[in-house]
């Protein structure tokens, strides 16, 4: 059996003298200024601690400037008004509605766990298709649905893992994503929310990934990933795996056949569907703690008997309707495209236009918008 534990520096079973120093000031300096205070779901234990001090390299001051920056945006994530915990409380992110269309169209979900015991993450790219992804819901619950996912790793996946690994030292989750099917013009649909994805992940929930396993990459995602690297730090690049379609035997080295689903190569065939399963350690007592975090954060939901299993009541609310219904393809500049050799290999997908009947109201979800000096509308691809 292989496994890779985790024993670099930095962790809680195995920190410097200095390193002991520095996490007990950090801690320090984050409650005399305001910044942490005793039971904040960003974490105060040591664990949670560590992994913006990791990220920054046990650099006081930037870690400090990192966390501080999280629970900023904690306050308000996704511009409603609601804190991530009133959000968390409303939106379950294993059972909120329309999680099954969703999931058709980019599923994302956490299932078993690795050998160490580190909680399986798995994305699949293969049926991407914005214009259906749009037709199930608004780019905004959409991006809603990707903050509560990583949000839920650190609150419930990880430290439940770690329980069920005896208090084992995890470094994060082992994301699979599955490319299977993924064209050059699917890339083009998502990339600016999978630029989007990172940044969250790196900015709000650093030291998250473990391991990244890129699987049945095709052979136009050397380009992607020429892409897509400077998106990603120095550190979350060394911990990229990219395999082609003869990944399965790399995989089970890692994860035991029964954790990883059949279509990964793996035997576990959940009767639901493993991407709607969320399969886990996590799953133990869950009832409770939705049932103490509905109480903490929206006690007008408690006496609601369905509140524990489906929580959705944040308003569907459409911002960029003004924008749909004002403007017209004759009104966008192109700031940055992509090379003729790109777009010719494009053309030649037929996927590639998959994105070309989208509803303006999408754009600033799919795209960067802005504008210029003349009030144009300018996409940046």
């Amino acid at each position: 059996m292989v496994t890779e534990t985790v024993s670099r520096s930095g962790f809680k079973s195995n920190l410097t003298s200095q390193q002991k120093e520095t996490l007990d000031s950090f801690r320090k300096a984050l409650h005399d200024d305001g910044i942490l205070h005793d039971g904040d779901t960003i974490g105060t234990d040591d664990a949670a601690l560590l992994r913006y001090l990791r990220a920054r390299k046990f650099d006081l001051p930037k870690s400090k400037a990192l966390f501080a920056k999280a629970q900023a945006w904690r306050k308000d994530p996704c511009g409603e008004g609601l804190t991530i915990d009133q959000l968390y409380v409303r939106m379950d992110p294993f059972d909120f509605d329309k999680r099954t269309e969703i999931m058709q169209y980019w599923p994302m979900f956490f299932h078993g766990v690795d050998r160490e015991g580190r909680p399986l993450n798995i994305q699949a790219f293969g049926n991407f298709d914005v214009a259906k992804l749009q037709a199930v819901e608004t780019p905004e619950y959409h991006w809603k649905s990707v903050c509560l996912n990583a949000e839920s790793l650190t609150r419930e996946v990880l430290p439940a893992s770690v329980k069920a690994a005896g208090g084992r030292d995890l470094d994060g989750n082992v994301s699979i994503v599955d490319l299977k099917g993924f064209t050059l013009g699917q890339f083009w649909q998502v990339k600016a929310l999978a630029k989007r994805s990172f940044g969250l992940a790196q900015d709000y929930y650093p030291e998250g990934l473990g391991r990244l396993y890129i699987v049945n990459a095709p052979s136009s995602f050397t380009y992607v990933w020429g892409v897509m690297k400077p998106w990603l730090s120095k550190e979350t690049q060394e911990k990229v795996n990219i395999l082609g379609t003869d990944y399965a035997s790399t995989l089970l080295k890692y994860i035991d056949a029964e954790q990883l689903p059949s279509t990964l190569g793996g035997a576990c065939n959940c009767k639901e569907g493993c991407s709607l399963s969320s399969r886990g350690p996590w799953l133990e007592g869950r009832a409770e703690r939705r049932r103490a975090d509905i109480a903490r954060f929206a006690p007008e939901l408690a006496e609601d008997s369905k509140a524990d299993e489906k929580i959705d009541a944040i308003p569907n609310g459409h911002a960029d309707t003004a924008l749909a219904k004002t403007t017209s393809p004759d009104d966008f500049a192109v700031a940055a495209e992509p090379s003729q050799t790109t777009l010719d290999q494009a053309r030649n997908d037929d996927t590639a236009h998959g994105g070309a009947d989208m509803r303006f109201a999408g754009l600033r979800y799919l795209y960067d918008v802005h504008l210029d000096n003349r009030q144009r509308i300018v996409v940046t691809l």
